[in-house]
């Protein structure tokens, strides 16, 4: 366990131990606004319609305590605190690369022990009570509850470094520092305590391939990023595993320049995930405003019939991806070698850049093949073309649930300002697995 304080940059950090000298014991007095422990009760009277009564409910009692120093962090603070409320955001998850951190809670706190801040114990001069510390002057306590969770099985493949070398920090910004908390590799659970300033100027820093992400220390609300923002679409990831229905390629065979029989190539084309995703391995982070809509295909083609070593010898399979007009194209290339094959298959993954508020998209599989056999046989005609209908896909904009691993050069860092602004809620695992063949957009 460690204790921090924050301060600007040009004054030294305060190092854990002894209260300063000549400090004297702060007495405090929490209201209604700062702890929420007093409210007016509104209670129905016998009168007529309408009428209510309020009572006051029994005002806070006084809480009496040693000021921390302004910007006092400690990590992994046990439950032994005087918690006055608890706050659970709404926008809790932050979505990194690499993993998951989730703010499961904000407690605002009055005052804690000094033996679970490992201080010195302090006691009040006029009473001789042993006193608690409380928040530093202008500023609140809160402990936030932090859980950080891998995506996929980085950690049991990769010691919790994940299979790109990607990696993810925490620190804490505060009166215009930066410092470092820890990195967020392993699956871990933690507890940090901080005086804050109640202007909701101190901020988590989520830090991963070059792009920050901010978190609100009062309220445990994740600031709105638009580079990021994918991770946080409603629906992230659609599984259509779909079976494109195409026909067979037929192919008269000859034997000495007569008819002798016939030879077929058959399809199986399929498209088995579409998602949207903040960060690719290769792309990096999306740009500002967009997303990468990484799709997951496959193919095989199979040789049959005719006569003699009848087989594939080159096979083109090119996914095409449709967005609003704009039409990306990704091709996959078989060569048998020096002897036509009898099947051809490949796995591949598809990347585009798409607006981050796409929420129809179409795609269709096209190729061509040629054949070939051995003498004395000749075929009528080698190649031939094959092409599907489209499928479509829709992300919705509204709709409950994330894929808790998203797949998929971050070209703008979002500031933090006061409060948290809301944002929107990511597929495959977020090194992007899959192989992934270069593409290009054409405008149709």
């Amino acid at each position: 366990m460690s204790q921090m304080t924050m301060t600007p940059a040009s004054e030294p950090s305060r190092a854990h131990g002894a209260v300063p000298r000549g400090r004297r014991a702060a007495r405090t007095r929490l209201g209604l606004g700062a702890a929420a422990l007093s409210a007016l009760a509104l209670s129905a009277c016998g009168g007529g319609e309408g009428e209510a009564e309020f009572a006051e409910e029994s005002a806070a009692p006084e809480v009496v305590g040693e000021q921390v120093e302004q910007g006092f962090l400690y990590e992994d603070i046990s439950q032994n605190v005087t918690v006055t409320d608890t706050l659970r955001p709404e926008r809790g998850e932050i979505i990194t690369p690499t993993g998951t951190l989730t703010v499961n809670e904000v407690q605002a706190v009055s005052a804690v022990p000094a033996e679970e801040i490992e201080r010195e114990a302090v006691t009040d001069e006029e009473t001789g009570e042993p006193l608690d510390y409380i928040a530093a002057e202008g500023e609140e306590l809160r402990v936030v509850d932090l859980t950080f969770t891998p995506h996929g099985d980085q950690e049991d493949l990769y010691g919790g470094e994940h299979e790109s070398g990607t990696t993810s920090e925490l620190s804490i910004r505060a009166g215009g520092a930066q410092n470092h908390l820890q990195p967020l590799g392993s699956q871990a659970d933690h507890r940090i305590l901080v005086s804050a300033p109640e202007d909701g100027s101190t901020h988590f820093v989520v830090s991963s391939e070059g792009h920050d992400q901010y978190v609100d220390v009062l309220t445990g609300e994740r600031q709105e990023d638009d580079v990021a923002a994918a991770y946080y679409r409603p629906v992230t990831t659609q599984e259509p595993h779909h079976t494109f229905p195409v026909d067979d390629s037929e192919f008269t065979v000859l034997y000495n320049g007569s008819e002798d029989g016939e030879g077929t190539v058959s399809y199986d084309l399929q498209v088995a995930s579409a998602s949207l995703t903040a960060w690719t391995q290769d792309g990096g982070w999306a740009a500002p405003g967009e997303a990468w809509l990484a799709v997951d295909w496959n193919y095989e083609a199979e040789a049959g019939g005719g006569s003699g070593a009848f087989g594939i010898e080159e096979l083109a399979v090119k996914l095409s991806v449709d967005v609003d007009g704009t039409v990306t194209e990704d091709e996959s290339n078989y060569q048998s070698g020096s002897f036509p094959g009898f099947s051809a298959d490949d796995e591949v993954t598809t990347f585009a850049s798409v607006p981050i508020d796409t929420t129809d998209v179409a795609v269709s599989l096209s190729g061509d093949v040629r054949t070939g056999l051995s003498d004395p046989y000749s075929l009528t005609e080698e190649t031939a073309e094959f092409s599907t209908e489209e499928l479509a896909i829709s992300f919705p904009l509204t709709g409950d649930g994330a894929a808790a691993d998203p797949s998929a050069e971050a070209s703008a860092e979002a500031e933090p300002t006061e409060g948290a602004a809301s944002a929107p809620a990511g597929g495959e695992d977020a090194s992007g697995a899959g192989g992934s063949a270069g593409f290009t957009d054409t405008d149709s």
